[in-house]
């Protein structure tokens, strides 16, 4: 309630993420009701709703419920104008598999304006070339899920094997750019 409050009373505010580490993990009806609230805020244009879930557990995207719901929710957002997206994280092509494209395809299918996938550089996973265009490519293609970011791994205790360096993820995006379309090729 003070979120919302908060977001009726700044008008300046018209994005917003919807995540608590993943909206999949609250229960269906509960997501749908702060939803349809949230869609009521005038000054709200832009709902991202950030799930892991779709890439680790797309199962939950099948359910009748979600995907009912999802409709529901979409009908009002395009109603309203406002671009109802899902954010997810996938970060190897392997991870794009038969049932991870069926659950896009059904989120789809309800009326999201579209899928946008959030990943994470990870050294000996995807920071080369082509392990990376053959994930946005498989993201793309096999699941029709936007690539649209890459971020550098976070600076956390026991990772730093995993990170690159700032000069070795602009040469990275400087190797991809060219194959995709530009509005597919994600900005690291």
């Amino acid at each position: 309630a003070e979120m919302l409050d908060y977001l009726r009373r700044t008008p300046s505010v018209r994005d917003v993420v919807v995540s608590g580490g993943d909206v999949a993990n609250m229960p269906w009806p509960r997501l749908e009701e702060f939803l349809a609230k949230l869609l009521e805020i005038d000054n709200i244009r832009d709902i991202r709703l950030a799930t892991k879930a779709l890439d680790g557990l797309p199962q939950h995207w099948l359910q009748d419920d979600v995907r009912a719901g999802m409709e529901r929710v979409a009908k009002v957002a395009n109603q309203r104008g406002v671009s109802l997206a899902i954010h997810t994280h996938v970060n190897h092509a392997n991870s794009v598999t038969p049932l991870v494209r069926e659950a896009t395809r059904t989120m789809l299918d309800t009326g999201i304006r579209d899928v946008r996938n959030q990943g994470v550089i990870l050294n000996g996973v995807n920071a080369d070339p082509h392990a990376l265009l053959d994930l946005c490519f498989r993201l793309l293609d096999g699941a029709q899920i936007l690539p649209y970011y890459f971020y550098m791994c976070d600076m956390i205790p026991a990772a730093e094997h995993w990170r690159i360096s700032v000069a070795d993820a602009q040469k990275l995006q400087h190797h991809i750019m060219g194959y995709l379309p530009g509005f597919a090729t994600p900005r690291i």
